[in-house]
Parts: structure tokens; C-alpha cells; sequence
């Protein structure tokens, strides 16, 4: 049997005809900057994280800098970040010239191990960056608690969380800013690279649209240094489409994750991800640790199964990160797990059958 990590293509047929009309309908407008589908889908993504503010960007990464640069992050200030996570959350913090103090993971769900913040806190820092890793909620009460308590603004990267919800709250909702990505292999993907930020300020959405939009406060005037990343009126139509099938998207990777965790517990040799209570992730990404990794996944290929690895090389090893001097360097846990984890195929487009087959090969790997 061959199992291709992801298959784009294929989920897309289940949506195949409401995507080319959309599509379509947005070709004929005429309208393909500012128009009305950005507007709608801000509206309904408002609506779907709930009692939040939206602005589309062009991607996940300006999503996450203009957030920072709204709520006033610069040059000399510090931002709490995960040591385990995709390059984009610090290179945010990079691109405003603050600086990024990484704090070790959680072994359970690889997110930022709050318990470890305190200890890193300066009185330069002024933010945190909380990632939901894999579609896995952080400790947001926790996470609040520190930032009300140090005067801190915290922000949720939600790029791969989209509908999950910490005690029945959506991710999204929480302290002051959500960035999210639209990037195509998302749980919600556009066709292309799309993002956004949602708060329940107003006034900080607001703040947003004039930095995406080349800093104008009016036509033609760049009253601050802005960007041009404006979310499409294509994207954005594609986009409203699938916001309708990403309930019953999650729903099936949430299966499947059930599947393996099931079948791969009483294996010793590796470290299943696990649901912490009153989180109900969304299963992004379903990551493996195994001090066999490697060989798994060589054994994996040629049983026509295609794995994937996020990420292979920390963000404190970047060469973009350089020879950053950090006074707080907290990666431990987040080196080792570059060395160990493994990401299994898990897409609304794969069946139980593939995934039983993945168990089934990965059961005989071990024994």
C-alpha cells in the first residue's frame, strides 16, 4: 500500500465545484484586491473563532510580525517564544528588532513549558508568543495568569490550530492577538499562501490594516512603515469554502489520531503525543519521538509510506538566527527532540485503513 503524507489534490475534489464557482464568481467581479469576499471571510472567521476581530494578510509570517508591530514590540525589547517551533515564530520577533528568549517545550505536547517562564522574565521583556504547536492548545489560564501578573502582552500563534479550543474556548480568542496561516497544508488551507490576525480589540485589527496595506492612513500617504500583504479576493473566496468543511475535517483527523494513539501505546520504544485536559487539539500534525527515528522512517519508506519531520533543525540553529546572544537559553528538550521526532501521515483525505496499515508496519519496525 502506498500512504502519501499529505495529498492536496485529493481533498480538494470533495470541494472541487463550490471552489471553481467561487473562483469563478471572483474572476468575473473584477475585484481581486479589497473586495467583498476578503470581507466576508474576515466576517465568518470572525463568527467561527467567536467574539473576535479579523484582518487577512498575505501569510502566516506577516500575520505574526504586524501583530508585534501593533502592539508596539521593537528594538530592545524581549519576547518569550518556544524553543521547539516552526523558524517563523522567532523570525517575527527578528523582524521588529526585538529579541527572541526561548523557553524549553513540554515533553507531553511539545508546547511552551510554562512552568519554566518565570525564570526568564527581564525587565525587557514585554510579550510572549504562544504557540499552538501541532494544532495542540497551550496552557492559555496559565499563560494569562503570567501575563497579566509581569504587565505582558501575549500573543497566540495559532497557524496550526485552527478550531481548536482550550475549555471549550476557541484558540484565537486569547490575550491580545491571534496570527494564523492559511498556507495550503493547513487544517484551513487557501491556494496559496493567505494569513491573518484576529483580537478582540477593534482597535488593534485596525491598527493592522494600514501596516499590511504599505502603511497608508490614506490613499497615496505611508504614514508608518508598512508592507504590501494583502489577502487576495481569490484566496479569500477559497477560503469561505472550505471554512464549511474544516469541522468535519478536524473531526476525522481527530479519528485517526484516536487510531494511533490506540494502536502505538504499548510500544516502549516511542513517545505517543497525548490530549491534556480541558485542550481539545486538532491534530495538525500527529508527532512521534522515537530514539529510532531515522531508521523508522527509512523502514516506513520502502513500505510505500511517506513520513515527514518538523522540524529537523532548531530554531536557535538557524543560520537567519545567527550568533544571536541569548542571556536566557532554555533549549534542552527542543535539541534532542529535532534528533527524535517523526511526523505520521494525518489528513482528512486518509483513510482508517491507511492509517491501521501505518500501525501495522510501525508495530513490526519495533518488534
Amino acid at each position: 500500500m502506498k500512504v502519501a503524507f499529505q495529498n492536496l489534490a485529493k481533498l480538494h475534489s470533495e470541494c472541487e465545484n463550490e471552489i471553481n464557482v467561487a473562483v469563478a464568481s471572483t474572476i468575473a467581479s473584477g475585484q481581486f484586491i479589497f473586495g467583498k469576499q476578503l470581507k466576508h471571510f474576515e466576517d465568518e472567521y470572525s463568527n467561527y473563532v467567536g467574539n473576535v476581530y479579523c484582518a487577512g494578510v498575505n501569510c502566516g509570517l506577516d500575520a505574526l510580525q504586524f501583530a508585534l508591530q501593533a502592539l508596539g514590540i521593537a528594538k530592545g525589547d524581549e519576547v518569550i517564544v518556544p524553543a521547539h517551533t516552526f523558524i517563523a515564530t522567532w523570525l517575527s520577533v527578528l523582524k521588529v528588532g526585538a529579541t527572541p528568549i526561548p523557553i524549553d517545550c513540554r515533553i507531553d505536547t511539545y508546547n511552551l513549558d510554562v512552568t519554566k517562564i518565570a525564570d526568564a522574565i527581564s525587565p525587557k521583556t514585554k510579550a510572549i508568543i504562544a504557540v499552538h504547536l501541532y494544532g495542540h492548545p497551550c496552557d492559555m489560564d496559565a499563560l494569562e495568569s503570567i501575563a497579566n501578573d509581569n504587565n505582558l502582552l501575549l500573543l497566540e500563534d495559532a497557524a496550526q490550530a485552527h478550531g481548536a479550543s482550550y475549555k471549550d474556548r476557541s484558540i484565537g480568542s486569547f490575550g491580545n492577538a491571534a496570527a494564523w496561516s492559511f498556507y495550503p497544508a493547513k487544517n484551513l488551507g487557501a491556494l496559496g499562501d493567505a494569513g491573518a490576525v484576529t483580537s478582540t480589540s477593534q482597535s488593534l485589527i485596525e491598527r493592522i490594516r494600514p501596516i499590511a496595506n504599505y502603511g497608508f492612513d490614506e490613499p497615496y500617504n505611508a504614514a508608518q512603515l508598512g508592507s504590501n500583504s494583502r489577502m487576495c479576493e481569490i484566496q479569500a473566496s477559497a477560503l469561505r469554502v472550505k471554512l464549511n468543511l474544516l469541522e468535519r475535517w478536524n473531526s476525522k483527523r481527530r479519528n485517526l489520531a484516536a487510531i494511533y494513539g490506540e494502536r502505538l501505546k504499548e510500544i516502549d520504544a516511542i513517545r505517543c503525543p497525548v490530549t491534556v485536559a480541558d485542550s481539545t487539539p486538532v491534530w495538525h500534525q500527529y508527532v512521534l519521538a522515537t530514539q529510532q527515528r531515522d531508521r523508522l522512517q527509512g523502514f516506513l519508506l520502502d513500505k510505500g509510506i511517506s513520513t515527514q519531520i518538523h522540524y529537523p533543525i532548531p530554531a536557535h540553529q538557524q543560520k537567519a538566527v545567527g550568533n544571536l546572544a541569548l542571556e536566557f537559553m532554555d533549549k534542552e528538550l527542543a535539541s534532542t527532540l529535532s534528533n527524535e521526532i517523526i511526523s505520521l501521515p494525518i489528513s482528512p483525505e486518509h483513510s482508517k485503513e491507511e492509517i491501521h496499515y501505518i500501525c501495522d508496519q510501525i508495530e513490526i519496525f519495533f518488534r
